[in-house]
């Protein structure tokens, strides 16, 4: 099984049926969920809960692993063939053009703000990252 599947020329797409991008799309899955539950944890317990998680470490580190692991989501995303009509879609500018013009933007504004929510350690920002949600739903 490979990663990669041949295109014409030199081009190659992600096949999004193997094994490594169907595990990769787990690890996104459970940083969403990640992201999305803390959000939802430091919106209901408030500024006192978000100040408190800034110093446990697995919170740093979800959130680190997040911000990486969406950062190489946009990646993948631009090279990963998709289902359409039970057809993989396996043309390299449809899928640029598809992710670029449907998510790409929402991904942008989703890691810069998680940046600058974990440096800033600025509590209202944590409103902006239940955007995070939309990613769930592309994946379903």
């Amino acid at each position: 099984m490979q990663l990669f599947s041949r295109l014409s020329g030199e081009h190659r797409y992600l096949d999004p049926l193997s094994i490594p991008i169907l595990f990769y799309y787990l690890l996104v899955f459970i940083a969403i969920i990640f992201t999305y539950t803390e959000t939802w944890m430091m919106l209901t317990w408030g500024k006192t809960a978000w100040e408190e998680s800034l110093a446990m470490p697995g919170f740093v580190f979800g959130r680190i692993f997040s911000i990486v692991l969406f950062t190489a989501d946009v990646y993948v995303q631009l090279h990963a063939g998709y289902l359409n009509r039970g057809m993989i879609i396996d043309d390299l500018d449809r899928i640029k053009n598809r992710y670029l013009r449907c998510f790409f933007l929402i991904d942008m504004i989703l890691i810069i703000f998680l940046v600058i929510s974990l440096a800033s350690q600025n509590y209202d920002l944590n409103f902006v990252k239940i955007i995070c949600f939309t990613k769930l739903i592309r994946m379903l």
